[in-house]
């Protein structure tokens, strides 16, 4: 198991170059996995569904899940 300290280094290593890089390499192999590319890709980053119960500040209206 590593540090703390060298987990903190290995994650700040890695600059906004590389991480877009790793990201396009993901998108590209995904979308490789598909007879024919899709017309569109949505990336939901907050999978999770938690609803929402009354008038909560903050609470906005979900799309996908189709609740606030």
């Amino acid at each position: 198991l590593a540090s703390g300290a060298t987990i903190s280094r290995f994650e700040h290593a890695a600059s906004r170059q590389d991480i877009y890089r790793v990201s396009e390499a993901l998108v590209e192999q995904f979308i490789a996995g598909f007879a024919s590319p899709p017309k569109r890709l949505i990336l939901d980053l907050d999978h999770s569904e938690d609803a929402c119960y009354g008038q909560q500040p903050l609470a906005f209206y979900n799309h996908p899940y189709r609740s606030p």
